[in-house]
């Protein structure tokens, strides 16, 4: 009999023996790499002041690579129909010196702009400032709630649906993600150090820059629930 999941409640009896054990973490792995090698990428045109390529490496455009966000719901242009390179630029750069999360929730409202908020604008901060911030995007956050529900999918689906609802340019939509956002580190950081066990297992090296590695493991958590 293969092995499953249990998508109404947590791990059946067919399961894999670890928690992140029907993953393919070389693929994981890879995925992991690529956003590194994109993350210095777009930290070398904000420093070298190359608004245009930053942004359109940033929101997607130039690939998925930078901000699975915005290329997954094809916002790049959309954002870019409400605000200039300019605008974009700036607000990279105040993710950037963000001292702490809640500071760079408050910097992606404050700039008001159409189509970026929570998803958009928390890759971006983590692209830029991956030892300060993580990704809150529906991957991410359902990997999270998963962990928060030990492993129960349907308790993660319908917390997910909860967070989902309203304008998501609403204040209360913003006390909503201010208030989330600083509690995904501890399960973000718990999911990291399974995917580290899960990786040296099977002869992969796990990912030294713990929140984009979360993110990775976490995209592929998202991808694989519907198939196991």
């Amino acid at each position: 009999m293969p092995k499953r999941i249990n998508l109404s409640g947590s791990l059946d009896l067919g399961a894999p023996k670890t928690r992140l054990g029907y993953l393919d973490i070389a693929k994981v792995r890879s995925h992991y790499e690529e956003r590194v090698s994109t993350g210095k990428q777009l930290r070398a045109y904000l420093n070298e002041g190359n608004r245009r390529a930053y942004v359109k490496l940033a929101l997607g455009i130039d690939g998925a690579r930078a901000n699975y966000s915005a290329d997954e719901h094809e916002l790049g242009y959309k954002i870019l129909h409400s605000a200039s390179d300019e605008a974009i630029f700036d607000l990279a750069v105040s993710l950037k010196q963000s001292k702490n999360s809640q500071s760079m929730v408050k910097h992606i409202y404050d700039a008001n702009i159409s189509n970026l908020k929570i998803s958009v604008g928390s890759e971006m901060a983590m692209m830029l400032a991956p030892t300060k911030f993580w990704v809150a995007n529906t991957r991410s956050v359902w990997a999270y709630l998963l962990l928060k529900h030990d492993f129960k999918y349907r308790d993660a689906n319908e917390e997910l649906a909860s967070y989902r609802q309203g304008d998501a340019s609403s204040e209360m939509n913003y006390q909503l993600w201010k208030s989330i956002y600083p509690k995904m580190e501890e399960k973000l950081i718990e999911l990291g150090d399974l995917g580290d066990k899960e990786a040296e297992s099977k002869g992969v090296k796990p990912g030294k820059s713990r929140y984009i590695w979360a993110d990775a493991i976490a995209n592929e958590l998202y991808e694989r629930r519907a198939k196991v």
